[in-house]
């Protein structure tokens, strides 16, 4: 009897090791870091990617990191990459 309590106990109970719950963690902020790079998206920072030098302020609020992930998205997606 004890061992049937203490099966319906172990399976009730969700075996998620801590590593994937940081991996969850790490995906979940990783996409509001693409969020945060798209919508803070602007035109005259692709120039970033072409010449390699800093023309000027980059207007991402997530700096050139964030510029160069939201014209690639814009490069390879287009606008479908916000959805």
């Amino acid at each position: 009897m004890v061992s049937m309590k203490k099966r319906a106990k172990e399976r009730s109970r969700p075996k998620t090791p801590w590593f994937m719950e940081a991996l969850g963690l790490l995906c979940l902020a990783a996409g509001f870091l693409f969020l945060v790079s798209l919508i803070t998206y602007h035109p005259s920072d692709s120039k970033l990617i072409v010449s390699f030098r800093v023309m000027g302020p980059v207007k991402n609020m997530v700096g050139p990191v964030g510029a160069y992930i939201a014209q690639a998205l814009m490069f390879l997606v287009g606008v479908a990459s916000y959805w």
